[in-house]
């Protein structure tokens, strides 16, 4: 039964109520067939809207219950819809995340190889531009110190290792540039930067000469630093020590080689 007969048969049972009341007033002069007919009529039109409200409530009940359903089912397609496309997207940034760290990996590997590679370069050109410069060095030393101071023997690159009773660990000694005249040693050390090292290192050889070269233990010895560059100070620390420097000569004569000046300490 829709709302639009329910609401006909209120407005009948109106109806039907007012000409009840109107019967009841004439009850007298009124037939009583006539108003019984009426009130079963109204009595059933009350139990028929009753029962038309039950059912008017189950289907709008179930209206709803199906209406729910619906929008439960709806919901869940949506936010399954929803977790599938993140899933996805999560997927994809997780493949480019992945494929980047690998792009990452390489290009730190490439990075490391053009390094490893450039090290590799500038060590070989130190090595051969330390012995450039010690070579220049040495024979700049070796003219001046002939010319000079009479030298009669020399040698380069000297290296000595032995074991005595006294020290019986192996001592070892390596000079770049070793000569001597009847008077004095002069031990030669070539840089092409001046460091604080410089300084001990020269030092501790002196102080072990004549462990050493046990021939030149009366000889007064001379150390004598050639270099081209310094950390700052340690050229003067040196010099007020006793050291001689070389240093390249201003105005080189020869094209070939690095020329060197020798700066006596008074």
């Amino acid at each position: 039964m829709s709302l639009l007969t329910i609401n006909e048969q209120i407005e009948r049972y109106a109806q039907l109520q007012q000409a009840m009341s109107k019967a009841q007033a004439k009850y007298v002069t009124t037939a009583g067939p006539v108003f019984t007919a009426m009130y079963k009529e109204a009595n059933t039109l009350v139990k028929e809207m009753h029962q038309a409200f039950k059912n008017y409530k189950k289907e709008v009940n179930e209206d709803l219950e199906r209406r729910r359903k619906d929008l439960a089912q709806e919901q869940y397609a949506l936010e399954n819809r929803l977790f599938n496309d993140r899933f996805r997207t999560l997927l994809s940034l997780t493949e480019q995340l992945s494929e980047m760290k690998v792009g990452l990996h390489e290009e730190r590997q490439a990075f490391s190889d053009v390094i490893n590679s450039i090290n590799r370069q500038l060590g070989e050109f130190t090595h051969i531009w330390g012995s450039y410069i010690e070579k220049c060095a040495i024979d700049s030393a070796q003219e001046t110190l002939v010319k000079d101071f009479d030298v009669l023997s020399f040698a380069s690159k000297v290296k000595k290792t032995i074991r005595s009773e006294e020290k019986p660990k192996l001592q070892h000694i390596e000079i770049d540039f070793l000569a001597a005249n009847d008077t004095t040693v002069f031990m030669v050390e070539a840089k092409s930067t001046l460091r604080q090292d410089t300084f001990r290192q020269v030092i501790n050889n002196l102080t072990r000469l004549d462990f050493f070269f046990p021939e030149y233990k009366n000889h007064q010895k001379q150390p004598i630093v050639a270099y081209l560059a310094e950390e700052e100070g340690v050229a003067d620390m040196l010099f007020k020590s006793g050291v001689w420097l070389m240093q390249p000569k201003v105005a080189q004569e020869n094209e070939g080689k690095i020329e060197f000046d020798l700066l006596i300490a008074s």
